[in-house]
């Protein structure tokens, strides 16, 4: 057979009965964000010896496990991704006083409950469901009374069988359509293909000629007949046979050396990748010698790529389905302000004039003032607590008709310390959020510097932590009564209009407030009256904002009193060619190094690099380029004394200071975070008993 050849014009139309239409199915797993084609690949195999059916869905990384008390035998998705068809045990017994088997559909998202199309005696179980291309037909396999193997078709929807055929071998496939099956492993079909109709008539497709040895077997259609593939399982002296694939790509075989005991395969819906479930012989297969993985093949490309690349177990039995992605409103874009102040509760700007008491909330509006709109969806604040009187924190929530106590803090309070931290908060009732104070009481200060909305903005382009600024290298230093001028680094682009970076002020010499403004495009640089940092004297103290890029594609960093080192990076920016736009969550904690919960099993719970798997949790769909987290550092309660410097106890990624707890119990930072290849995020923990809580509120995708 040619190489990439494509067997749906050879079966063509039915032989002997018309085309019957596919049944409409509506599966209930949706998707987290709408790609042009629409629909999401899910994947449905085994894992290892553990009961059930793994059903996963690509595009969120969102798994289920369907019959998760039964161990079942070759589990086969629709292509429409809707019903599950399996063997397994039935409650009847047999003659003999054994369970029957019999072959089962139930749906593919756990729902509702198993339907038994057809009782297969326990002596002579076989089934081997294969589903047509329009998911309204399986044909399985069973041994009849008189011991001959028959195949048979049923309807699944009324559960009629379609018809029974004798001397059809044991790789049985539908065709192109629905009423057209593939023989590639009877008697007269050893080396070929044979399209089979309902009636038992037999047509020679193709004979293969690669080798009297290499036996074809196991055409797979895609869902719309245009492109084939089937397996060659080649014999040679001396070795174990391998598996080949044949037309998956333009170029024909797929490493026919790499691969071994094809155990499952698949179309993705728009039949631009092909998905297997094999042992490994050689590179560039990613999982351990001899293991059973899942791999996608690029069609075009023949790119091979392991889908769960730290999977424990073996995958086996893979079936491939899809299913219809549910409309989804747009990401936001995003908008930057000049630093503007919305509250002050010590003038009783936008607030009571009186400080924020112990359990107490302040619902501050956000939408619809200072220059954001009425249509904004999220915002980008930084929340200042003043002179507290307690340990404690701030923390901020969409606006509800009754607030409900958030469980994670978003400034951390010491007595009589200034603190601030910007913030990504999506906007609640009336465009408000509602503030928390858990105890004592403090002044609040609220400084919009930008805004996300559907209507307008700009979307975002992530990079991996550049550097932009480092005094410790060069001869000034961030001095009260003069501006800190920075330009925008490559890649930045020069009608970048924001970008986002994190600010570290490294043990100043007096306690200072840290401020930050687009540079001005003529005229001096003039110092906002709003605050970025709150630097006790002597501590190291870090925060991640997004800053508007003034004239000459700079901004400009102002301090009320003292002198300190500063390190500035970079980690996007938004501009008219980015295209990432933000797609708000309610916040999750999805990391607490002090559990282990949410780091990936291997990596340091209190020091190291903790990994943290965000690509299809949660709601982040596997594509997201960045994650916005909440980060808490936390102090061990050990009194043992811990020595404290500008490298000790951090929370770093990559070469980016994210928060230093410099001799505080805790701090905390909101931080935007690139995805690498793996869906992970990884943080670097440096200095004992430090523990990393990280709480994801959205991410960014295409």
């Amino acid at each position: 057979m040619a190489a990439g050849a494509t067997l749906g014009s050879s079966l063509g139309p039915a032989l002997d009965e018309p085309a019957v239409a596919g049944t409409a199915g509506s599966a209930s797993t949706a998707a987290a964000t709408v790609s042009p084609r629409g629909v999401s690949t899910l994947l449905a195999y085994l894992s290892g010896s553990t009961p059930g059916v793994v059903v996963e869905n690509l595009s969120t990384r969102h798994s289920v496990r369907v019959l998760p008390t039964l161990h079942v035998t070759d589990p086969q998705i629709a292509p429409d991704g809707t019903l599950l068809a399996y063997t397994g045990p039935t409650t009847t017994p047999d003659g003999a006083g054994a369970v029957d088997a019999g072959l089962f559909v139930t749906r593919a998202d756990g729902t509702g409950a198993p339907r038994l199309l057809a009782t297969l005696p326990t002596a002579a179980a076989v089934a081997t469901p294969r589903w047509s291309l329009d998911s309204s037909r399986i044909v399985y396999q069973r041994v009849a009374a008189d011991g001959s193997r028959k195949t048979d078709v049923i309807d699944v929807r009324g559960g009629k069988t379609l018809a029974s055929l004798s001397g059809v071998g044991t790789d049985v496939r539908f065709g192109s359509d629905s009423s057209t099956l593939v023989d590639s492993g009877g008697p007269r079909s050893v080396g070929a293909f044979y399209a089979v109709s309902f009636s038992g008539r037999r047509t020679l497709v193709e004979k293969n000629s690669a080798s009297s040895v290499d036996r074809p077997h196991d055409l797979v259609y895609s869902p719309q007949g245009r492109f084939s593939v089937f397996v060659r399982t080649m014999s040679r002296a001396g070795r174990a046979d391998d598996d080949a694939l044949q037309g998956v790509t333009d170029n024909g075989d797929i490493l026919p050396d790499s691969i071994s005991s094809i155990n499952g395969m698949g179309w993705s819906a728009d039949s631009e990748d092909f998905f297997v479930s094999a042992k490994t012989l050689e590179p560039p297969f990613t999982a351990p010698f001899g293991r059973s993985a899942l791999y996608r093949i690029d069609r075009t490309r023949g790119n091979v790529v392991a889908v769960n690349p730290k999977a424990t177990a073996d995958e086996t039995s893979l079936s491939v389905g899809s299913v219809r992605r549910t409309a989804q409103t747009p990401g936001a874009l995003f908008s930057p302000l000049a630093p503007t102040r919305l509250v002050d509760t010590r003038s009783g700007l936008g607030a009571a004039k009186a400080r924020l008491g112990s359990g107490r909330f302040l619902k501050v509006r956000v939408a619809g003032v200072k220059g954001v709109p009425s249509g904004a969806t999220a915002a980008v604040l930084t929340l200042t607590a003043v002179r507290p009187s307690a340990t404690s924190w701030l923390a901020a929530s969409p606006a509800a008709s009754t607030p409900v106590v958030p469980s994670k803090a978003l400034v951390a309070l010491a007595p009589g310390q200034s603190s601030a931290n910007t913030i990504t908060v999506p906007l609640g009732a009336g465009g408000a959020i509602d503030l928390y104070n858990r105890a004592g009481t403090t002044d609040v200060l609220v400084d919009v510097v930008g805004y996300y909305a559907h209507e307008r903005g700009f979307a975002f382009t992530p990079v991996r932590h550049i550097l932009v600024d480092d005094s410790r290298t060069a001869t000034r230093h961030l001095t009260a009564g003069s501006d800190y001028v920075i330009a925008a680094p490559w890649p930045v682009p020069y009608d970048a209009t924001a970008t986002t970076i994190s600010v570290t002020v490294i043990r100043p010499d007096h306690a200072m407030v840290v401020s930050i403004a687009p540079h001005p495009v003529s005229g001096d640089p003039v110092k906002p009256p709003t605050s970025l940092l709150q630097v006790p004297k002597g501590k190291t103290v870090t925060a991640t904002t997004t800053v508007a890029i003034g004239g000459g594609g700079r901004y400009d960093l102002f301090t009320n009193a003292g002198s300190a080192v500063v390190r500035v990076e970079t980690t996007g920016y938004f501009a008219p060619t980015a295209t990432k736009a933000f797609f708000p969550l309610s916040p999750r904690r999805i990391l607490d190094s002090r559990t282990g919960a949410g780091a990936i099993p291997g990596s340091a719970s209190d020091l190291g690099t903790v990994s943290v798997h965000v690509a299809g949790v949660a709601g982040v769909p596997i594509d997201a380029s960045s994650v916005v987290l909440d980060l808490t550092g936390r102090r061990s309660s050990n009194t043992e004394p811990v020595p404290v410097d500008e490298m000790t106890n951090q929370v770093q990624s990559a070469d980016e200071s994210m928060i230093d707890l410099a001799g505080r119990a805790m701090t905390t930072n909101s931080v935007t975070l690139p995805v690498d290849r793996d869906g992970d995020v990884d943080l670097d923990i440096e200095g004992a008993r430090t523990y990393l809580q990280a709480d994801l509120v959205g991410y960014f995708t295409d």
